[in-house]
């Protein structure tokens, strides 16, 4: 898997780097990215799925090499496979990044790290299954109409953890 991972990274790398783009980011860029990917968590813990979807790019693609399956193309692709309709719902509780780190220039940015995840199944008003879940991620950003959008994710599920 970690062959597979570290494959999808690298095309990552070289299918979103412009060479025509060289300046570095601004203390801006990097304090709006930061707001992006913060606000992003917070949306996650709130359960406010249009706001998850609104920082993401309608060309999103989402990739998860440690499951299987195949990636999730398009907004509307990651938003069925996040947001099913059901009475069953996974609620977040604890979203936290370590060892984050942007790099990148111009409309493109690599935002990457570790998130930890604590969330449960709820169906009604009963509670159960809490998870632990920890994962390496790597996203690309672009530049759309001067706002920051996730445009590629890439989670690799390093533990999860039942409790």
């Amino acid at each position: 898997m970690k062959k597979v991972f570290f494959s999808l990274v690298s095309l990552i790398l070289v299918t979103a780097c412009n060479k025509s783009e060289t300046d570095s980011f601004s203390e801006n860029d990097i304090e709006e990215i930061m707001r992006v990917m913060f606000e992003y968590r917070e949306a996650w813990k709130m359960g406010d799925s249009d706001n998850v979807l609104n920082k993401v790019s309608d060309g999103v693609i989402l990739y998860m090499p440690s499951m299987a399956g195949k990636p999730k193309i398009g907004k509307d692709s990651v938003a069925a496979f996040w947001f099913p309709t059901s009475d069953v719902s996974y609620p977040i509780t604890t979203y936290e990044v370590t060892d984050e780190k942007i790099e990148g220039s111009g409309n493109l940015c690599i935002y990457s790290g570790v998130s930890k995840l604590i969330w449960h199944i709820q169906k009604g008003s009963v509670h159960s299954d809490t998870t632990a879940s920890v994962s390496e991620f790597l996203n690309v950003l672009k530049r759309e109409n001067n706002e920051w959008k996730l445009y590629r994710l890439m989670y690799n599920l390093k533990n999860a953890e039942y409790k």
